[in-house]
């Protein structure tokens, strides 16, 4: 037997995205950080409209998210940040039923 015992995972971060939603508009992908047994934030988010980069994102509250455009028609901001709030919600309730092991 070894003489190291290993406890529970403190933090991680995991790569989400939402290449699983077939009736996607937009490809959606971030990074979950999880600490302490929790969501704490996504990182990283990046949404692509064919190919093409039209927001960047982080969010890590309910009222708390920063979004910049990229590349993105202003007519079409709307119909972006609802995406984005449907990703977040998403990985929101698909993560409280997930177990995070190593």
């Amino acid at each position: 037997m070894g003489k190291i015992n290993f406890g529970t995972l403190n933090s991680a971060n995991i790569a989400v995205d939402n290449s699983a939603d077939e009736s996607r508009v937009y490809e959606i992908r971030g990074n979950v950080n999880y600490q302490s047994g929790t969501m704490a934030s996504i990182d990283s988010g990046r949404v692509f409209n064919q190919g093409t980069e039209v927001a960047t994102f982080n969010h890590w509250s309910d009222n708390n998210q920063q979004v910049n455009w990229r590349n993105c028609p202003i007519d079409e901001k709307d119909e972006v940040q609802s995406a984005i709030d449907a990703f977040v919600a998403s990985v929101m309730e698909e993560y409280a039923g997930t177990t995070v092991t190593l």
